[in-house]
């Protein structure tokens, strides 16, 4: 399906368009996602739970995020930007750390920081409504143990970690591409040229297109506000207010929150 989102800029859901487009293509939240990610790629943890506090590796990525964001609208500008001496510093610095870390078989920064941003956008929803806080905690409560098997046999959880990326997708907006003067067909469409078009994430990729780290990312949720809302009541710190919050929200290919500051009340 095509859909007009602007007077020169369309978004398509469709499996077809994504060879023919991308061919050669809250820091307390944020400290089990990446811990866990440490240990499965480095064999160790990044122990930012532990220290609260973030490490190089998490602040460089989430910049990343955002050079993301720029460059994959602007693909004829990072050329440049890798080979200017001064603008390529991080950049170089990044990379430099990288290969000093390949004996440790680097891997993928599978679902941290999107996991992040679902868990800060999650609990800002549960503290802003104590009603759906305490039917979850009553369910919490009832389970025999916290083991990964029965945390996820929580039905009404799962519905709020849905309902909360369908609210916030992780990966808001696919990236930009413009099409090329004589135009592009996908399948039996024809899209004409210098058009701006784009799949969005999070109505094409699903099922087979799933992201790799989706299950994972699921049972961190899971676990972590299972292990939060049995020891905790949430509720928002003086000053916090839903406006500041949602309208704080960035698209950088990735989902940026906005400061969220909560009170965690033990029970």
């Amino acid at each position: 399906m095509i859909y007009l989102i602007g007077p020169t800029e369309l978004s398509i859901a469709d499996p077809q368009a994504v060879k023919a487009l991308y061919s050669g293509q809250a820091k307390v939240t944020k400290g089990p996602c990446f811990d866990v990610m440490g240990d499965l790629s480095f064999g160790k943890s990044f122990n930012m739970l532990a220290g609260g506090q973030d490490t190089y590796f998490s602040t460089q990525l989430h910049a990343d995020m955002k050079s993301i964001g720029l460059f994959s609208h602007l693909t004829w500008l990072f050329p440049f930007f890798k080979r200017i001496p001064i603008l390529n510093k991080d950049y170089l610095k990044f990379w430099d750390w990288v290969g000093g870390r390949v004996e440790e078989r680097i891997k993928t920064n599978i679902c941290s920081d999107t996991t992040a941003a679902t868990l800060t956008n999650l609990f800002f929803h549960l503290a802003a409504d104590h009603t759906w806080q305490a039917k979850l905690q009553e369910e919490l409560d009832a389970l025999p143990e916290l083991t990964q098997e029965k945390v996820t046999g929580v039905e009404l959880l799962d519905a709020l970690i849905n309902e909360t990326l369908r609210l916030h997708p992780a990966v808001p907006s696919g990236t930009q591409r413009l099409t090329p003067p004589e135009g592009l067909q996908i399948g039996d469409k024809y899209i004409p040229g210098d058009v701006m078009v784009c799949i969005p994430t999070h109505t094409l990729f699903r099922g087979p297109y799933s992201c790799v780290g989706k299950q994972l990312a699921l049972m961190e949720l899971r676990r972590v506000t299972a292990e939060i809302l049995t020891r905790y009541d949430v509720e928002f710190a003086q000053g916090q207010t839903t406006e500041d919050f949602l309208d704080g929200k960035r698209d950088t290919f990735t989902l940026v929150t906005a400061p969220l500051k909560l009170v965690f009340r033990e029970r």
